[in-house]
């Protein structure tokens, strides 16, 4: 993350809600007194642990008004698992362009089958990506990038999906 992290955010989130870090990779995160709508998920690719941790402290922080899921995978063959069994209810990937596994463009073109409306938001090391890739994403975010940026990235998926 760039430099608008905020220290201390290293903290380990539990993948669900009964506390337990198990092998399922999704984080979802609760609010009382209410049923969380899966209808607002996102799926986070990304292999970096640290980095992982810090979007996802900004995904809470941001969309905290909101309800949402947020599904994680490491690499793209679990990003894909997920597509197929929750694509429908996804509407923001966010995929850094490079991780192991099955292809970024490919991924896309999953998510796009299983629900067209989904917004697509790449994170970037390279100034080159918007040529290759430009045409599938809806957003393209570049590193290193602020805190800030990215959820107001974030907020803007979720006004558009409205």
């Amino acid at each position: 993350m760039g430099p608008g992290g905020s220290p201390g955010l290293q903290n380990r989130v539990c993948p669900d809600k009964s506390g337990r870090v198990g092998s399922t990779p999704t984080y979802s995160r609760f609010l009382p007194n209410k049923d969380v709508s899966v209808k607002n998920a996102i799926l986070l690719l990304e292999d970096d642990l640290t980095a992982r941790d810090l979007m996802l402290k900004v995904i809470n922080s941001a969309l905290s008004d909101l309800e949402q899921n947020v599904y994680i995978a490491e690499n793209g063959n679990e990003a894909l698992n997920l597509i197929k069994s929750h694509g429908e209810n996804i509407i923001l990937f966010t995929t850094d362009v490079i991780h192991p596994g099955i292809d970024t463009l490919e991924l896309i073109k999953a998510a796009k089958m299983k629900n067209p409306q989904i917004k697509i938001m790449l994170i970037t090391g390279s100034v080159t990506v918007e040529e290759e890739y430009g045409s599938q994403a809806d957003f393209i975010l570049t590193k290193p990038f602020t805190n800030e940026t990215f959820a107001d990235l974030l907020r803007l998926a979720f006004i558009q999906n409205k």
